[in-house]
């Protein structure tokens, strides 16, 4: 937030002019994550922490279970964005300053003789309407790729889930980058930029394979350059017969051998969330059983609506 107010001051020339788009941002997205605290709270679900950046919030509220909850709290945001953007047509219709001010990537100037009023009226406008467009694309953090991973989550597994939406946001931020450039739009490109940042770092730890041994292609650097000697008494017959292995490791393609890693970093993540929902379901069914239903938190509530619908699936299957 406040890197995006130095970039708002400077774009307007004015230190008084950047302050009150300062104060207009910061409460356009208050309203915005207030009303995803609302929703998520009237769906059952509730929301633990609210941080904030220039376009909402990076951490997503809790709805209730069932993907209408996961749709209404993601929408809630946007519409509440729309509703004040609307708001704020009348007046700017009148005086004919609307039509310009629907592109996104027009830039925001102020006149000479633009009263505050005018002007807060302008600014409100375009930081609704912008933070309401850009918050339905479908990339996380955006409410739009959290409403994808609801709509994915329900076909696929969530390490599935997790890859098509970091393909998708690889892409999208790539694609957004390149788009800014060509137009010559900064926002643009500061937007996919810290998208892309956003979905490499997730890549990354998603995507790491497993710790290996300290040695370096069959050689343990840590007592010094003697393992490389295989005529010393250390290199044995045993160890030479592992060459061949380390032949066929080498003509091994570099695609094959992160396509299998992956794969089994993949494996592992599913079998250690299975093992954690099968603990959570272990708890909540003797909840269930001991307390009630009503005794269930919106969490515990999720969690067993999204395990009835796995086993429905699973029995349709068969």
């Amino acid at each position: 937030m406040p890197v995006v107010l130095m970039a708002v001051m400077w774009r307007l020339y004015s230190l008084s002019w950047g302050l009150l788009a300062g104060v207009v941002i910061l409460y356009t997205i208050m309203l915005h994550e207030l009303a995803h605290v609302l929703m998520a709270r009237l769906t059952g679900g509730d929301a633990d922490d609210v941080i904030v950046w220039p376009l909402g919030g990076l951490i997503p509220v809790q709805p209730g279970p069932g993907l209408a909850a996961a749709f209404y709290a993601s929408v809630a945001g946007p519409a509440a964005n729309l509703l004040l953007a609307l708001f704020c047509m009348y007046p700017l219709y009148s005086s004919g300053e609307l039509l310009p001010l629907l592109n996104p990537f027009a830039g925001f100037t102020v006149g000479e003789n633009d009263t505050v009023a005018q002007t807060a009226v302008r600014m409100a406008f375009v930081a609704n309407w912008c933070v309401a467009l850009i918050n339905l694309l479908p990339v996380l953090p955006l409410d739009g790729g959290h409403l994808l991973r609801a709509f994915l989550g329900r076909r696929f597994s969530d390490p599935e889930t997790r890859d098509i939406l970091l393909r998708i946001g690889l892409a999208g931020s790539l694609i957004g980058m390149l788009a800014g450039f060509v137009l010559d739009v900064s926002g643009v490109v500061a937007l996919s930029a810290f998208v892309l940042v956003l979905h490499i770092h997730e890549a990354v730890r998603s995507y790491q394979p497993p710790a290996r041994d300290e040695s370096f292609m069959g050689y343990d650097f840590s007592e010094g350059y003697t393992s490389l000697d295989r005529s010393s008494p250390d290199w044995n017959e045993a160890e030479a017969g592992d060459t061949e292995q380390q032949d066929d490791f080498a003509r091994t393609g570099i695609l094959e051998r992160w396509k299998s890693r992956r794969e089994e970093e993949r494996q592992r993540r599913e079998e250690e969330e299975r093992q954690q929902e099968e603990k959570q379901m272990d708890a909540i069914l003797e909840k269930l059983h001991t307390q009630g239903r009503d005794a269930l938190n919106a969490s515990e509530l999720h969690v067993l609506d999204r395990a009835s619908q796995r086993l429905r699936r699973r029995n349709a299957n068969t």
